[in-house]
């Protein structure tokens, strides 16, 4: 008898503990948690195919560019297809990856990471949008009001990319250019763009003759950055 009644405990106990685990997953799996969408489709993101490494749920999934690829993508699609592990999502003719938005979530490591989301839309990879909006004034973010910026732009450096090591906010991340042997371990910047939304590990790089000029100074964790935008010559 007591046996039995140990049988009945454990099922129901597996039971119970099936429903917390789907109302768990419910929840991470709800495909707006976390995804901060842009009120219309971004820029162009140039990769010819992705590699799911994560399901989230009906449609969503974080993947890096196959193969070996270090930025991650979360990729949605509105229609919820199904994604799958290992799965090799390649851009059709016609079709091409733009962001739509961005993600945060915590990585293993406690870290929190900010990767862009991505979606096929109509259209061919046509690069970065070159406009800039100097009209510095109109936020009123913590950045703004903490920056130093100089009454005009300052020198021209001599870096042509930069690799996004954190994200403070929309617009305004922490970067660092290339060493001397090729790395991005060298000169660290805030970089400031009003009309990007930074990622993780995002390789910023140069577009349509610009170049990178410091524009100011920024006080951050002890640290003073120089504060960088892409601006015309």
């Amino acid at each position: 008898m007591k046996k039995i009644w140990v049988f009945i405990l454990g099922i129901l106990s597996g039971v119970v503990l099936t429903i917390v685990a789907l109302l768990v997953i419910g929840s991470v799996m709800n495909k707006n948690n976390g995804i901060n969408f842009f009120d219309e489709p971004g820029e162009v993101v140039n990769v010819s195919e992705l590699e799911v490494f994560q399901v989230l749920g009906d449609g969503v999934a974080l993947a890096n560019e196959s193969p070996f690829g270090m930025t991650v993508y979360l990729i949605y699609d509105e229609n919820g297809n199904s994604y799958y592990d290992n799965q090799i999502v390649s851009v059709p003719n016609g079709k091409c990856f733009r962001q739509v938005g961005t993600y945060k979530y915590k990585a293993n490591n406690g870290m929190l990471k900010t990767v862009p989301v991505v979606t096929l839309i109509d259209g061919e990879y046509g690069g970065e949008n070159d406009s800039f909006d100097t009209d510095m004034n109109k936020s009123t973010s913590q950045f703004m009001r903490e920056a130093n910026f100089f009454d005009e732009p300052g020198d021209v450096l001599s870096n042509k990319s930069f690799k996004v090591s954190s994200v403070l906010e929309d617009g305004v991340a922490i970067a660092r250019g290339k060493d001397e042997i090729g790395y991005y371990y060298g000169l660290e910047v805030v970089l400031f763009d009003t009309t990007k939304v930074f990622y993780d590990d995002q390789i910023v790089k140069l577009q349509g003759g610009k170049v990178f000029r410091q524009i100011g100074t920024y006080k951050y964790m002890f640290h003073t950055y120089p504060i960088v935008s892409a601006l015309g010559r």
